[in-house]
């Protein structure tokens, strides 16, 4: 028994349909993929940017401690000095 053209036509369009839903998956799947790689490198520029910025605090921290101690020094003085900083 041979199958009809009809047939042929439905099985041609079904078989349409699944490959371009195989398609459709095969792009998206890659589409997440690419995602996933991309987001693993701007998570790896942020995690170097974080040491960077890590070790740019550890290096102003005691310098900034020292500012601070000598703006209250510099305080300190005038106040006993008596003159009026706002004036």
């Amino acid at each position: 028994m041979s199958p009809k053209s009809s047939d042929l036509t439905v099985s041609d369009d079904s078989m349409q349909m699944y490959t371009e839903e195989a398609r459709k998956q095969t792009q998206s799947r890659d589409a997440q993929a690419a995602f996933r790689e991309r987001r693993i490198e701007y998570i790896k520029e942020l995690e170097e940017r974080v040491k960077a910025y890590s070790a740019r605090l550890r290096q102003w921290r005691p310098r900034g401690l020292i500012v601070r101690t000598s703006v209250s020094c510099c305080r300190y003085k005038n106040s006993l000095s008596g003159e009026d900083p706002a004036a």
